[in-house]
This record gives structure tokens, sequence and C-alpha cells, in this order.
């Protein structure tokens, strides 16, 4: 599977080895995949994607810093629960399921 945003492409298992945390079995890395200019605000595309099953399926989502060649794995941001204010606890699926069915 592949995410597409303007001019570049990346397969998910191109990412999946260089993001701290996301190279793990069974925590469905992909389940969730949004593109947007959240923390640059540089006009930049950067990537979320999210892990449902991470941790227990508390979940995760991973935010890419973009650039004009593309996302980046350096320099990339892991939001997890407890960093914003939820418990860490079975279930939470922080980051959706959106995709859980198709990957």
């Amino acid at each position: 599977m592949a995410a597409s945003a303007g001019p570049w492409s990346v397969g998910r298992g191109a990412l999946r080895c260089c993001l701290p945390g996301a190279d793990e079995t069974d925590d469905f890395f992909g389940t969730t995949v949004a593109v947007g200019d959240i923390y640059s605000k540089d006009g930049k595309p950067e990537p979320l994607i999210s892990a449902a099953e991470e941790n227990n399926s508390t979940g995760a989502v991973w935010v890419l810093p973009g650039g004009t060649n593309g996302p980046a794995a350096k320099g990339s941001s892991v939001i997890t629960a407890p960093s914003v204010g939820f418990p860490r606890q079975d279930s939470t699926l922080l980051g959706g399921t959106r995709l859980l069915g198709v990957i």
C-alpha cells in the first residue's frame, strides 16, 4: 500500500523500519493515514500514520516532517495516548481503525 500526497508517494514498509517504535509485529501500522501541515506550518505536507494496535491497542500516531522531496523519518515524532492526556489502557485505539480491514 502506498500513501500519496502531492508529487511523492511512499510504501508503508519503506518508512516503518526507520520510525522509532513503529517496527513491531501486529501493531497494524498504517491503519489510518492522513496528510496535513499541522506542526511546521511551512506549507509542506506532513504524513500522519497510525498504528491502532500499538502497545496493547492503546494506539499511536507518527508525524513525519514534510519536505520538497517527500516525507522523512528523521525528525519524526510519535503521539501516544499519554502524550495527549489519555490514560494508557487497552483498546484506546488512538489514531483510529479506518483501514484496519484493508491492510
